[in-house]
């Protein structure tokens, strides 16, 4: 038996496997298909039903679309096309195909999605929710194609013209079966290698461990001879990440071209190489079965990013006490490093805002009105203690005082944007304005109970559309609330656009005299929320929105929720009852 006829058994063999995964799967070129993505997405992790709904569009109508993927942490979207064929294709073939896809991401962009069938519509409505920095238009082929032909497929692609974060992404059958096989017997250590340090800083040893400073230069020329066998012990291979890796490559060229070495060695934890031996030769550190198990990100962007003056990072290398140890003690050596170096929680944006003075006068001023303010995740609290995050408080603010309740689902944004953290917690803040947070605090748990209330109720106040917005529309709601709360209460004589930009909410939401746990409290509070619940709904049938994920994001769809709540209080009898309902906050 030759060794195509081995990986040909193998590549059936996990065709089948795929098939006992998921029952849903009834053909093989469906298989295929999740095959590639187990092998190339999911990094051979068993898959099931779940996976199916996710990823699968092939059908009637698919515009030439198999199966769509998201990965949100890299932004990057990728539409699938699979082959189960063994004649190989030729570069028309290829081509076409991907000028299939790319037609149908057209017409989505235009709206024109009349022609294509349910699945593909609504999974490709939502991802395309996400706003993709790069789409990838995947080919896969279940047998060899000449290296030549991909090389012709390129080129053609490339005269096309298309936007730059296009990408087109062939994989044949020796690609498919090296990744099967690569996840099956990865390959542990790079045999042997060599960095430079920073010889006039020394170095700190503990038994055979050693921490220095090591070259930026000589781990990039590292990380291009090996790539992502630098990486195989690592907890998990380097994810591009949009928000991140911008900053991280500007403080690498501009450390660098500064003369600024020492901020670069500050900002970075730097990284962890586990190997059996290292030897110091002069500024030379020379290693032998060895692996990178913290610092990916670090590394792989030193590798990618071109700059001009030598960087210092911080280093440490691990061995075991006897080089000669059997490769299952090493293999315990790297588990207990790379556990322990990984496994504090990773750093989020809003952890690396926790400590900025903004954050400790909000949290002071909190204290005053009853409410722990959380900054720094794992924060102590008592049982009993009414708490808010400030990722929480940042949504608030967005819906409720700046009126833009859609960027207020996406909470790592507010965060993310310097302008947007500005806006949420640089403006001025007093004792005041800390109430009017305690009873929006208030407002936010009322609805959720008020939402759990109707889930579990016989009554069906809502159809099914409206509990779907009911569920996800909270940030929708307060905003309509302030608009109301500002047009009856504050600034009822001014002209509708004023009202919704006016920022003169401030102090108490409810007054102090108002019982809350009165029958009237709930029965007005609960009715206006069914009146703006249904409103939401009213807008969102009138239109032609995908699904509710993707209407609540969208920034101009309140704009016309905002409209037809206009037309409603024009309306004598709707204006005294929804100001009626408003008597919770004292109007």
């Amino acid at each position: 038996m030759t060794t195509q006829d081995l990986e040909l058994d193998q590549l059936t063999e996990e065709l089948n496997k795929v098939r006992e995964e998921i029952e849903e799967i009834k053909h093989d070129y469906h298989a295929f298909t999740f095959l590639c993505y187990k092998y190339f997405y999911k990094l051979g992790k068993e898959l099931d039903s779940e996976d199916y709904d996710d990823i699968h569009t092939d059908g009637a109508n698919d515009g030439g679309i198999d199966a769509i993927y998201s990965d949100q942490d890299s932004s990057t979207l990728s539409l699938i096309q699979s082959k189960l064929h063994q004649s190989q294709p030729g570069p028309n073939d290829i081509i076409d195909e991907f000028l299939k896809m790319e037609r149908t991401l057209k017409d989505f962009d235009q709206m024109k999605t009349s022609r294509y069938n349910q699945k593909v519509t609504e999974l490709l409505t939502e991802k395309m929710t996400y706003l993709p920095e790069e789409i990838r238009f995947v080919y896969f082929h279940s047998s060899p194609i000449n290296e030549e032909v991909k090389k012709i497929v390129q080129d053609r692609m490339k005269e096309y013209g298309f936007p730059s974060e296009y990408r087109f992404v062939i994989y044949d059958y020796n690609d498919i079966i090296s990744e099967i096989e690569s996840l099956h017997n990865p390959k542990k250590y790079v045999n042997s290698g060599e960095v430079k340090w920073i010889e006039s800083d020394g170095f700190l040893k503990r038994d055979n461990n050693m921490m220095l400073n090591l070259s930026a230069k000589s781990l990039k020329r590292l990380y291009n001879l090996e790539k992502d066998n630098l990486f195989a012990q690592n907890l998990r291979f380097y994810v591009k990440n949009s928000k991140i890796d911008p900053k991280l490559k500007d403080s690498i060229k501009v450390n660098s071209s500064d003369n600024k070495q020492n901020m670069f060695w500050v900002q970075h934890n730097g990284i962890t190489f586990v190997c059996r031996k290292a030897s110091v030769d002069g500024n030379t550190i020379k290693l032998k079965d060895f692996s990178l198990v913290n610092g990916c990100q670090t590394t792989t962007l030193i590798g990618k990013t071109d700059f001009d003056n030598d960087l210092y990072i911080p280093c440490k290398i691990v061995m075991p006490d006897n080089e000669n140890c059997s490769d299952e003690e090493l293999d315990n050596l790297v588990a207990i490093t790379a556990e322990g170096t990984n496994s504090q929680k990773p750093i989020t944006l809003r952890d690396l805002k926790s400590n900025k003075p903004e954050q400790e006068k909000i949290k002071k001023l909190l204290e005053k009105v009853g409410i722990t303010y959380i900054s720094k995740r794992g924060t102590l609290t008592k049982k009993g203690d009414k708490t808010l995050s400030n990722d929480y408080y940042a949504q608030l603010y967005s819906s409720f005082f700046l009126q833009e309740p859609g960027s207020a689902h996406d909470k790592t944004s507010l965060f993310a944007s310097d302008d947007k953290y500005k806006n949420i917690f640089g403006k001025g803040m007093d004792l005041s304005f800390a109430k009017s947070i305690r009873d929006l605090l208030f407002l936010s748990d009322y609805y959720l109970k008020f939402v759990k209330k109707q889930k579990q109720s016989d009554a069906n106040l809502f159809d099914s559309k409206e509990m779907s917005i009911l569920t996800k529309s909270k940030f929708q709601v307060f905003a309509l609330v302030a608009i109301l709360l500002k047009y009856y209460k504050y600034s009822k004589s001014k002209p509708w656009e004023d009202i919704i930009v006016d920022k003169s909410i401030t102090g108490e939401l409810f007054p102090s005299n108002i019982d809350k746990n009165s029958e009237d409290f709930s029965m007005n509070l609960d009715s206006l929320l069914i009146e703006i619940v249904q409103t939401i709904a009213k807008v969102y049938d009138e239109g032609t929105h995908k699904s509710v994920n993707n209407f609540i994001i969208t920034e101009s769809n309140y704009k016309e929720i905002l409209t037809e709540l206009r037309k409603l209080i024009r309306l004598p009898k709707k204006d005294k009852e929804i100001k009626s309902y408003m008597s919770v906050f004292g109007v």
